[in-house]
């Protein structure tokens, strides 16, 4: 298999898949996609869900810090200014 034809077929599956990838059903013929998955527990779901809302704003301040103290400490330690 040469490079060539790896490159047209791969060029080839991503026009497909940028003219017809919203037409396709699922992934494949087995799975149907407007069923959730036997693993998955809506009541779990919801419990994360509120934790995710009732913590967003402290996660996003947590890294929004750490990228400033990740970023001093690369400025002390390389002394890049």
């Amino acid at each position: 298999m040469d490079k060539t034809s790896v490159i047209e077929r791969v060029e080839k599956k991503w026009r497909d898949i940028l003219e017809n990838g919203k037409k396709y059903k699922g992934i494949s013929p087995n799975v149907d996609p407007d069923t959730p998955p036997v693993w998955y527990d809506q009541t779990k779901f919801k419990r994360s869900q509120q934790l995710a809302y009732k913590y967003y704003a402290r996660y996003y301040i947590f890294i929004f810090i750490n990228t400033f103290v990740i970023y001093n400490e690369c400025i002390i330690d390389y002394n890049i200014l």
